[in-house]
């Protein structure tokens, strides 16, 4: 069964539930990395920049795809 889910206005990119989880898993593997120490390990800082370089772009291009001016291009951010 489906979980009830409190219905807001989308006003901001940041009022949907996917960017901020998407914000979060960025933040989240940004923490993971710094305190895994991989500057002292240069083959783990390199691992540690591509998987940060792979997160980074999932809510930007939800907020870019949000400021589109349809949803056509909306889904074409997103895709």
């Amino acid at each position: 069964m489906r979980e009830s889910v409190e219905r807001r206005p989308i006003r901001h990119f940041t009022d949907l539930d996917v960017w901020r989880r998407s914000h979060t898993l960025f933040l989240d593997v940004f923490k993971d990395f710094e305190n895994a120490g991989t500057r002292s390990r240069p083959a783990s800082e390199v691992v540690a920049r591509q998987v940060l370089r792979s997160a980074s772009p999932i809510g930007a291009n939800i907020a870019e795809g949000f400021a589109s001016s349809s949803t056509r291009e909306y889904i074409t951010q997103v895709d």
